[in-house]
Parts: structure tokens; sequence; C-alpha cells
């Protein structure tokens, strides 16, 4: 259950208020004896002792941090300091122990040098997609003397999980290095998982899909002493955190031949899907033409010379005899007014009689 902020505040006010008159009616009467009268004595342990106490009590929680106090040396569990001004008994009664709360990342590797000299290296059922009549990739593998027979491929990953703290009384039982290396591990024991049931394409594919599965996974983790579960509780539970992100900014393969032979393959996959593309484009506008009374062979010299593939001149010489040539015209005249959606005005078709003669 989280304490309104408010309540926190009146329990410092309270806390210091309370420790002020205990102090001061504390020294007034081990001093008793030496002062008279009462009053004055009040007056000059109030002067000297408040000022001493509230300020030796005071403690600053920078912004995007929390505070886990500590009596006697001991943690509180159930017990945080805001950011902002708090008060506490003063030292060896009470301390605290600042945490930064703010979102943090980590970078698996952390630089690009140390990815050159030591890569993250996961593995991946190596395969390359085959084109199909149809022009969809299809999964098979590089050798097909071994299809059938599961052979794994390294593959070269940069990561980046996005974090922060939310339990700090769980966070501070851990070093932050500890919690730091065990995301990672975890991170990466996740993503190695998902690559042994996935080819190296699918891999480079889906990487952007499966980021939130990763978390997924890593919050189910459980603890485990050989066969028996020890905790209820998963890593990022018991290390008070919260994973918000995890990035793959890339996947590669490790071997640059076989890096060249993927981008050869998804050069190829693109360039046959651009080309079903255009053959299913220039159907549908020959069918649509021919529906407004051209002929296939009229459609086609109309589609390629309104493209550019061919000059007027072309398209002229191209048909057969002189009588085709106000047809030609006339279907360059349908086929420019069929990509405008424009239908054919009495200024197109007195241009097309005049073709005609």
């Amino acid at each position: 259950m989280k304490i309104p902020r408010f309540l926190k505040r009146s329990t410092n006010i309270l806390l210091l208020i309370l420790a002020n008159l205990l102090a001061v009616l504390f020294a007034q009467i081990i001093l008793r004896s030496a002062f008279e009268p009462s009053w004055f004595l009040t007056l000059v342990i109030s002067t000297v002792i408040i000022p001493i106490l509230t300020t030796s009590g005071l403690v600053e929680i920078p912004i995007q941090h929390a505070g886990v106090p500590l009596i006697f040396g001991k943690r509180q569990k159930n017990w945080l300091l805001d950011e902002g001004l708090n008060w506490i008994l003063p030292t060896p009664f009470m301390g605290v122990e600042i945490v930064d709360v703010q979102e943090k990342t980590i970078r698996i590797p952390a630089s690009e040098i140390e990815e050159d000299a030591r890569p993250l290296i996961i593995p991946a059922i190596r395969g390359l997609p085959a084109l199909s009549k149809d022009g969809k990739a299809e999964e098979t593998t590089l050798n097909e003397e071994i299809w059938g027979k599961i052979r794994f491929v390294q593959m070269k990953v940069r990561l980046a999980i996005r974090y922060r703290v939310v339990h700090p009384y769980q966070f501070l039982s851990q070093e932050p290095s500890v919690v730091e290396r065990g995301l990672g591990d975890l991170t990466i024991k996740t993503l190695r998982q998902k690559g042994s049931e996935m080819s190296d394409i699918q891999l480079i594919r889906l990487k952007d899909t499966f980021e939130a599965d990763i978390i997924k996974e890593m919050k189910k983790e459980q603890a485990y002493e050989g066969s028996k579960k020890t905790t209820e509780e998963s890593p990022l539970e018991r290390w008070g955190v919260v994973v918000h992100n995890v990035f793959i900014p890339r996947i590669l393969h490790a071997d640059p031949e076989m890096t060249k032979m993927y981008e050869a393959a998804m050069r190829e996959e693109q360039q046959c899907t651009s080309e079903n593309i255009e053959q299913e484009f220039l159907t549908a506008s020959i069918e649509r033409l021919v529906k407004k009374g051209l002929t296939a062979q009229e459609a086609l010299l109309a589609i390629q010379a309104e493209r550019g593939k061919l000059t007027r001149r072309e398209v002229i010489i191209t048909s057969t005899g002189g009588g085709a040539v106000g047809d030609i015209a006339k279907a360059v005249a349908t086929y420019a007014g069929l990509l405008g959606d424009q239908p054919k005005t009495e200024q197109n078709e007195n241009q097309n009689q005049k073709g005609d003669n």
C-alpha cells in the first residue's frame, strides 16, 4: 500500500516536533539543579537544542531519487523518503541510503570497440529464403543435400535494455553491478532461446516483433536450485526493477560471407516482388482498357507509351498499317484519361477524329 505524500510530510513534521520536545524535556531534567528559575532554563535549552536537532536531522533527496531510511543501521522495508527535504533523527539513531530511480539503459556490447573485440553471439538455424513461382519467400537450407538437418549459424547482436528501479529496498539487497549484469544475462538467455527456435532469416526479420516477448519471458523466469523452485519471485521482482523496453537495433551474421548472401537474397526477393506488382498493375490496366473497346495490343502499346517506355513515334511504327495510327492515339488518350480518372471530353474526341483523318 502506497502512503500519500502529504501523510509522509506530516509524519516528518510530527517526528521533528516530538524529537525537539523530548530533547528539551530531557535536557531540562538533567540541568534543573544548576539553573534557576526554570523558565530561564527552558529558554536556554530551547534556543540551543532545537536549531541543532532540526538542522542535523535534515536530509535532502535529489530529484528522481528515493531514500531508504536506516534505524540503527538497519534498512526499513516499508518506509521511503521522497525527493526533496526530509527530516530523520540524527546519526547514530537514523541514516539514509539514496537510490537513483531514473530510467536507465544497459547496452550490450557497451560500445562499438567492445563489439569488435567481444561481440554478442547467439545461435540460429541456418537457412535462406528461396523464391517460389509466386514471388513469396519460403524457408530452405543453404545446402539442398542437408535438407531437414538442423545446422546452426552464429549471429552478431546488439541489445539495449531500458529499466527502472521500483523497489529501492529490494534493489539495495544486491550490488547495482550485479543487477545490471543479471538483466543482461537474462535478456541474452531469452534471446538465445528464441534464436534456437527460428532461422537466421526469421531472427533478422522478426526482431521487432519479439522484443515484447522477451520482456514477458523475463517476467516468467523463476529461480531454481537443481530441479526445485526456490522462490516464486522472478529475478526482476527480487532485484526490485521493472524492464520497460528491450531494443534490438541490429542482428547480423557473424560471418561476413553469410551477410553478403543474405543481402543478395533480399535484393532478389525485393526485385521479384516489384516485378510481380508491376505485372499485376499492367494486367489490370489492360483489362480496363479492353473493356473500353481497345484491343489488347492497343492497350499494351498505350500503357508503354504513357509510362515512357515507348515514344509516340515508336508506337506509330510498332502499329501495323497506317489506319492503326489513330487507334493507337485514341488508346493513349483513353489510358491517360483512365489514369486521371477523367472521362474523355469533346476536345479529346475531336483530337482522336483528327488523328483518324
